[in-house]
């Protein structure tokens, strides 16, 4: 990816990571590495909105149709293109162009639902995902569109194309057999509309989570242990004084950790893995059975087979034997621990999510919220780094995470501490001990919460390889098995479970898995050899930053470590012993 001017930022759509230019004067520019400079269908300033908040409803809705009729017209002409006549310059460059483009602009519309206080844009904003995703499916069953690029594959390359460009090509005809555009006119067709009904649902599954406005009443003795700060900003009922909870993260996590009131944690916890339960139980399992019906067309066992042929995990099975070495890695290290035992039934009313915040217990929130921005911020970064295009927006999922975790690492170090910290008010450095005690609880109940990933990542698996399923008794299954304490009764955590219908179905696992990379990468090159050393920062942009999606993940990975990654840095990292050499 080019530089471009000051104020850009990075979007996601579909594992793809393109840098968008917040300047409307900044044209679009799309670099190969042989130095051909690709271009958008048009050079203009409103072909590429930016991310507004002043975008009323009917300016997402027209700006939706506006976008959906540049894509198509590039698509129409390419669709128009003689198979004889197919080029580099009308075809492959043009597709790279109208992709980039789209998935830039696209998240200027769809993701103000997630986040705008007024009603009428969430709502705009959630009927410009729904005809985006009926664009998504229209665009990927273009058999004519399918048959130019087969076809210039076919009448190959000229000798002076990138690699990435062939790799890109062969991405491009490989998603086109994925999408079954290869089978008869009646299967592609079935397909199509099936494909339609899933995202048709998925968007109504989040629309259920966006909307949700479910509140429980507290008195201020229920709430003991909650900071007045926290109270302050709570609706108080007028009739009755009681102050209103609701289910939001801002509110949840706070209760969670810090009320002193064991009933109020287990109201607000049930209350919690109830939301949308009734509706979107309904809803997750139709999706269940749509993905494997699609994956069964397509010639695959099961979705999670289907979705994970392009990752660098390849299928279920390899996904299964990861997350049991995971569970029972971490299992064998928290029993050896000092006074540890294995829980009982009876544990399950006095689980660590209704644990109060002990004074000798890190709060989270704070610490969490500066880790997530650190992360962030390097997110966009790795793609600012990208010199790969278009293959290069062609991350695996369960790789694409890497960049920006093993950044993380630096804010568990004392000198990038020491650099980016001072007192608010006099500027002071910050103090020693305070620096031991923020590296230390790196390791709190991280093997609770390593297990939990796990457990979320076995449910993903377990229904994406079957046909149908009881969501919660999924649920409950795995929550005994991995954790050892049943599931809340009565409740469906599945329900609202956003990654199951948000673009992650069979792929949960890919957050633990990339973490083993990254972890892998910090130790094994910068822990060992200068966190802040140059020559390997250099290498490590060169191998993995700029190659971007040009190269998959696992050779990438063995290029910079000279080896086949492992879990043991991993284990470390958490504060879990483990001496394993297994590679992934």
């Amino acid at each position: 990816m080019c530089r471009l001017q000051d104020g850009q930022h990075k979007t996601r759509a579909s594992g793809a990571s393109v840098t968008v230019c917040r300047d409307p004067n900044t044209l679009w520019r799309m670099t190969i590495l042989n130095g051909a400079v690709l271009r958008p269908a048009r050079d203009d300033a409103s072909s590429t909105p930016p991310l507004r908040w002043d975008r009323s409803a009917e300016d997402i809705l027209a700006d939706t149709e506006r976008l959906i009729g540049r894509v198509k017209k590039v698509y129409d002409e390419i669709g128009r293109v003689h198979v004889d006549a197919v080029s580099v310059e009308n075809t492959l460059r043009a597709l790279a162009n109208v992709k980039m483009e789209y998935a830039a602009c696209r998240h200027s519309l769809d993701f103000p639902q997630y986040v705008s206080p007024c009603k009428a844009v969430r709502l705009a904003s959630t009927e410009a995902d729904k005809r985006l995703c009926d664009l998504d499916v229209e665009l990927s069953m273009r058999e004519d569109v399918f048959l130019r690029i087969v076809a210039l594959q076919e009448k190959k390359l000229p000798e002076n194309a990138s690699a990435e460009e062939k790799r890109f090509l062969e991405r491009l005809v490989a998603t086109g057999r994925r999408n079954g555009l290869h089978l008869c006119p009646e299967m592609r067709e079935q397909i199509k509309r099936t494909s339609k009904l899933i995202s048709e649902l998925s968007i109504e599954f989040n629309k259920n989570l966006n909307e949700d406005n479910t509140f429980l009443p507290f008195s201020r003795q229920q709430l003991d242990g909650l900071a007045e700060s926290f109270l302050s900003g709570l609706d108080v009922d007028q009739g009755s004084g009681l102050y209103k909870v609701t289910l939001a993260y801002p509110h949840y996590f706070p209760v969670m950790k810090r009320c002193r009131d064991p009933e109020t944690r287990r109201k607000m916890e049930t209350a919690f893995h109830s939301r949308c339960k009734e509706a979107n139980t309904i809803i997750l399992e139709r999706l269940v059975s749509l993905r494997a019906e699609v994956a069964v067309l397509l010639g695959y066992s099961c979705h999670a087979d289907y979705v994970l042929e392009v990752n660098v995990a390849k299928n279920a099975t390899n996904v299964d034997a990861f997350l049991r070495r995971e569970s029972t890695a971490t299992r064998r290290v928290l029993l050896c621990s000092p006074g540890a035992r294995a829980p009982t039934e009876g544990d399950a009313s006095r689980w660590p999510p209704w644990w109060p915040t002990s004074p000798n217990r890190p709060g989270v929130c704070p610490r969490c919220c500066s880790i997530t921005r650190w992360r962030r911020t390097f997110t966009s970064l790795d793609t600012s780094c990208t010199r790969s295009a278009p293959s290069g927006m062609m991350v695996e999922s369960d790789f694409v995470e890497v960049p920006s975790q093993m950044l993380e690492n630096w804010v568990w170090e004392k000198e990038p501490l020491r650099r980016m910290s001072r007192h608010y008010k006099d500027g002071s450095a910050i103090p020693e001990a305070l620096l031991d005690k923020l590296i230390a609880s790196r390791v709190a109940n991280t093997g609770l919460m390593n297990l939990r990933q796990v457990l979320l990542s076995k449910a993903d698996q377990s229904l994406h390889t079957s046909s149908s399923a009881d969501s919660a008794a999924v649920f409950a299954k795995h929550c005994r098995d991995v954790l050892g304490v049943p599931a809340t009764e009565g409740t469906n955590m599945m329900a609202s479970f956003d990654h199951l219908a948000g673009g992650y179905d069979a792929q949960y696992y890919s957050y633990l898995w990339s973490e083993v990379y990254s972890t892998d990468i910090y130790f094994s090159r910068f822990k060992k050899e200068g966190i802040l050393n140059p020559n390997v920062g250099k290498e490590y942009r060169r191998v993995i930053l700029e190659a971007g999606g040009s190269a998959d993940g696992m050779d990438m990975l063995e290029r910079f470590l000279g080896r086949a990654p492992c879990l043991d840095a991993f284990f470390r990292c958490k504060g879990l012993t483990c001496h394993s050499d297994a590679a992934l």
